[in-house]
């Protein structure tokens, strides 16, 4: 998910420190030790974010769980129209001032052998469920049901667009090519005073009933990237060439497929190494 909306991030566990951080995903079915409640409440009581799914559920959040769902597929009541969720969350009772974000919407009943509808899941009855699908309150979102789970396993787009929103909520959009394609992977490192970014843009299929397959390099062409203001100019690695830049500040990239880097000098000029 962080790849796709463009976010750089880092796989950390117990032992690492927080505070360079801005964000803390804590996905589905992470352990909170003892060692890592301390540095994450430490982390959110000085301003840092965390975002939290499932059972990776900080104690320190104002939070109460009151069990599993017993019905299920479920729904996400989204701006008026409900989007399936398929695997089973758990009941949170949301303590003072947290927010509903997304209400949970359960079907008229469980599946199974005697009882069941077309497709895959129940219809979803009308009103929302007392225990809602997502809440969010001062630093910190909750998901209630696995959305990392979720998405892996059935590709639910409307959960990775939601926990993109969360994102956008605790840190704003990712600073570094947030209008790319969720197709294109972006990786930006510092060196010295320098931003260097490499873009990949390769498309896995399903051709196989074993494994995925790369045969064509994507296309970057006519692509906006968009970066910080103290970006003043962009040049393609390795040639005398930059990026035209459009009147929203925004820069165009090139006709080139698959691989591309860029080197942003001086971008690191007013910050210390």
């Amino acid at each position: 998910m962080c790849d796709e909306a463009h976010y750089d991030s880092a796989v950390i566990d117990d032992a690492n420190e927080l505070e360079n951080f801005e964000v803390v995903i804590l996905p589905d079915q992470v352990v909170i030790t003892d060692q890592l409640k301390k540095k994450l409440q430490s982390f959110w009581k000085s301003g840092g974010k965390i975002l939290a799914s499932h059972r990776a559920l900080p104690a320190f959040l104002p939070l109460t769980v009151a069990g599993e769902v017993e019905k299920f597929p479920t729904y996400w009541r989204l701006g008026g129209s409900d989007r399936v969720f398929y695997a089973a969350g758990l009941n949170v009772r949301a303590g003072k001032g947290v927010e509903v974000l997304v209400p949970r919407v359960l079907p008229y009943f469980k599946r199974s052998e005697e009882h069941f509808s077309s497709h895959l899941q129940t219809p979803p009855v009308a009103k929302p469920d007392q225990f809602p699908a997502v809440v969010a309150g001062k630093n910190f979102v909750y998901f209630a049901d696995p959305i990392f789970r979720e998405y892996r396993q059935t590709g639910n787009v409307a959960a990775r667009d939601v926990w993109k929103q969360a994102m956008v909520r605790l840190i704003g959009q990712s600073p570094f090519g947030a209008a790319l394609p969720t197709t294109v992977l972006c990786v930006p490192r510092r060196r010295g005073r320098d931003l260097l970014m490499t873009l990949l843009h390769y498309v896995p299929l399903r051709k196989a009933l074993d494994i995925d397959v790369i045969e064509e390099r994507m296309s970057f062409a006519g692509e906006l990237l968009h970066l910080p203001a103290n970006a003043k100019t962009i040049y393609i690695f390795g040639a005398n060439q930059t990026l035209a830049r459009n009147a929203n500040g925004a820069f165009t990239l090139p006709i080139t497929k698959g691989r591309l880097l860029l080197d942003v000098p001086d971008f690191f000029k007013n910050e210390s190494k």
